[in-house]
């Protein structure tokens, strides 16, 4: 599922209690609760971040210092995109 909240209290706001969705073997709705959700950062960011580590880190490599820092920041934004995900999956709402 692509759904995108800061956390499970907007996600709430947004679907409700329970989220139906059919299933990809048998094809029947099934219904998730908010908590048994569990947000991963996109793939699409990681192969962007990748690129972006080739692609400066070439460009920079001759002034060094640089090429440290155009290393790093592509990492900062994984590491960020990592630790939102956990913050999501850390929080939980209570069942009625």
């Amino acid at each position: 599922m692509k759904l995108k909240a800061s956390n499970r209290y907007d996600l709430q706001q947004k679907v409700g209690d329970e989220i139906s969705r059919n299933c990809n073997h048998c094809g029947t709705i099934e219904k998730r609760h908010i908590n048994m959700l569990v947000a991963e950062p996109s793939a699409y960011l990681i192969w962007v971040c990748l690129a972006a580590i080739v692609i400066i880190t070439g460009l920079f490599w001759y002034y060094g210092f640089v090429a440290l820092i155009s290393f790093s920041a592509p990492i900062w934004f994984y590491y960020e995109a990592q630790r939102q995900a956990s913050y999501f999956n850390k929080n939980k709402i209570s069942r009625k």
